[in-house]
């Protein structure tokens, strides 16, 4: 359909002039080629942690790196078809799940091509689209079910949701959420009806319990915790809850037109007690909510753990809008729309860097760029043996292929689970335990700087930390007001000496 192309081709218009990369798709990348070169699983030789919390997408980066594919140019382009099917599943879900006639089934898809989240982390070299579109295909299979009673949708969904759980631990959420509402809330409810719902349940279950429960039991023989150590880097800060709220609160302020789209699913509201699909919308979007909550959300750009649940909320406000033009004096409201939704959101999506913060981006984009130099300079200037200590975990260890310690924890069981929180702060930290007990060859002290600094050495015993501003060629950076200027750029670090 010519129509769904072109939101196609303005979704990529977006994430190629973006040209965004994470810093954290470089620590699952680490893990790949570690796994590709026949050392485990692991972010050092040797050391079995799980600082990753997507196994699937590293098994399959590992693929690539065995055959000497460039990992991030594979992982975007995953990214970029996963992205274009959620948009062209999301025009599936309103116009033939739902029914929606005209541009209005359009809606849905436009908007999520349009969502700052979804866009930017479509080009991150991370695995969120990869995983969004699984979770995506599960639920549409489970909206099928629920309108068409096919009992193979429901092996389709556990299969799917299965895969989806070996790429992030979500994707148990998503199952158990989707599962428990053809339980409770499908059809009758009389206990016969749950009965049966129970009995049609059971293998699709223990199909997704199955595979599942292989995956588990590996991972806790391999790693030896129930959790991956992430979990425990990043839950346990202050206030963990009230930023959970916060982060919602910015979802709805920044990727729904200042809250402006939340009208039109609250107008649905009512709509839970008579339409069985849309209240299976509701209620994953809920649990999923409350979820992102508990959990405090996260500290990257643009509310990443929304991107799997963008295209319910917005077929949610495609449903609302066809309500309003039903309802309403339609060649008003459909004129109102017209302007609002063509012209005003496409502006407040390019434009207000609140919204979608192109100079934020700008400017890590840069300070990445030359972490990479940085990496590659302690490649060639470091002694085999050495070791770094990072607090961004990705790119500098990946380029250098040092032996690293992360200083904010993702990979180190220790700081993760007895570092300090900062004030304010959402990563643990233990510098003592970092200098004194790991005792790294190279500290790395900030991101490369286009001027030389100079800081006090720092002694203990019989170890020393000299300061270091090593000139790495030539790079850019953003200074005040936007500006970009570009000059000598040095990498600060503190090396290790004996006295």
């Amino acid at each position: 359909m010519l129509q769904i192309f072109i939101i196609v081709v303005l979704f990529l218009s977006l994430t190629l002039k973006i040209d965004f990369r994470s810093d954290d798709a470089f620590i699952s990348f680490r893990y790949a080629d570690n796994f590709a070169a026949g050392k485990g699983l692991v972010y050092n030789e040797g050391e079995r942690i799980e600082g990753y919390t997507n196994f699937l997408w590293v098994i399959i980066m590992s693929a690539f790196s065995k055959y000497g594919i460039d990992l991030l140019s594979a992982a975007r382009i995953i990214s970029i078809f996963s992205a274009i099917a959620i948009i062209v599943l999301t025009y599936f879900i309103t116009a033939f799940v739902f029914g929606l006639k005209g541009p209005v089934s359009l809606l849905g898809a436009y908007l999520v091509a349009l969502n700052p989240g979804f866009v930017l982390w479509s080009f991150s070299g991370m695995e969120t689209l990869f995983f969004s579109l699984l979770v995506l295909l599960g639920l549409t299979s489970i909206l099928m079910y629920i309108g068409k009673g096919k009992v193979i949708l429901l092996y389709i969904s556990s299969i799917v949701f299965a895969v989806a759980s070996l790429t992030r631990p979500e994707g148990v959420l998503f199952f158990v959420t989707s599962f428990l509402f053809v339980l409770l809330f499908n059809r009758q409810d009389s206990y016969e009806g749950f009965f049966n719902r129970f009995k049609t349940l059971l293998i699709p279950s223990l199909v997704f319990a199955g595979i599942y429960l292989c995956y588990f039991l590996w991972r806790y023989d391999y790693y030896g915790q129930l959790l991956p150590n992430t979990y425990y880097a990043k839950t346990g800060f202050e206030d963990q809850q009230l930023k959970g709220f916060y982060y919602c609160f910015k979802f709805v302020r920044e990727s729904m037109a200042g809250g402006f789209l939340l009208i039109f699913p609250l107008a649905l509201i009512g709509r839970i007690f008579t339409d069985v699909k849309i209240r299976f919308i509701f209620f994953v979007l809920t649990v999923y909510g409350i979820y992102i909550i508990f959990i405090g959300g996260d500290n990257l750009l643009v509310q990443r753990f929304f991107v799997p649940v963008v295209a319910l909320i917005f077929t949610l406000v495609s449903l609302g809008v066809a309500k309003a033009i039903s309802t309403m004096n339609t060649g008003t409201i459909v004129k109102i729309l017209i302007a609002f939704f063509l012209i005003l959101y496409p502006l407040t999506v390019l434009l207000d860097t609140r919204t979608f913060p192109m100079l934020g981006v700008e400017s890590t984009m840069l300070h990445y760029d030359n972490m990479e130099k940085a990496g590659l300079w302690l490649k060639t200037n470091s002694l085999p043996g050495e070791s770094v200590a990072v607090e961004s975990a990705g790119i500098i260890p990946y380029f250098s292929g040092l032996k690293s310690y992360d200083r904010l924890g993702l990979n180190d069981p220790h700081i993760s689970k007895y570092g300090k929180h900062g004030e304010g702060e959402r990563d643990r930290s233990d510098e003592n335990y970092i200098m004194w007990t790991l005792r790294p060859d190279y500290l790395v002290d900030a991101f490369p700087t286009l001027d030389k600094r100079q800081k006090p050495d720092i002694e203990k015993d019989s170890i020393s930390y000299k300061y270091c501003s090593a000139n790495i060629g030539t790079g850019t950076l953003e200074v005040a007001g936007g500006v970009k200027r570009t000059g000598d750029l040095y990498f600060n670090y503190y090396k290790k000496a004996r006295r």
